[in-house]
């Protein structure tokens, strides 16, 4: 016959209270938490899965993300001017469109980190300081100009 452990003590609201502080203000492991307050994984895992406790907002990794997207577009841009002023029809212009395509696709996800950064904000966390919604509006209207005006200057 197995010995069962005995069951872990219960928690006192105070620990428990601090736990979840713990977990949605720092980025301490849940394992150091655990350690810290003499508390089972277990409890923890199951209080964050029930109350749904969330992780702090980690403003520089979203920036690092953002700049990566940017740096990105650009090469993108860069790549549309050459294949556009290039003027080829048959290979540049099926070139052109899967750079167009992976642009749009770039600016969707930028847009949809500046959605997440606004929810966040309004949640209390800690908005990007790059504000992506108005710069990807600004953006699309200059990639727009620039595509039009390279389209001109091919006679299209």
């Amino acid at each position: 016959m197995t010995e069962r452990k005995p069951p872990a003590p219960r928690a006192s609201p105070e620990i428990l209270a601090e736990a979840r502080r713990l977990y949605e203000t720092s980025h301490i492991t849940q394992a150091e938490i655990c350690r810290r307050l003499g508390l089972p994984k277990e409890t923890v895992s199951r209080r964050k899965m029930r109350e749904g406790w969330t992780r702090p907002f980690d403003a520089e990794r979203r920036r690092t993300l953002i700049r990566g997207l940017r740096r990105s577009i650009d090469a993108e841009v860069a790549k549309a001017e050459t294949l556009f002023a290039a003027g080829d029809q048959t290979a540049g212009g099926e070139a052109a469109g899967r750079a167009a395509r992976t642009l749009a696709s770039l600016v969707r996800s930028l847009r949809e980190l500046a959605k997440f950064d606004e929810e966040s904000a309004g949640d209390g966390g800690e908005p990007d300081g790059d504000e992506p919604v108005r710069d990807t509006d600004e953006f699309r209207a200059a990639l727009a100009q620039r595509l039009e005006r390279l389209r001109r200057d091919r006679g299209e």
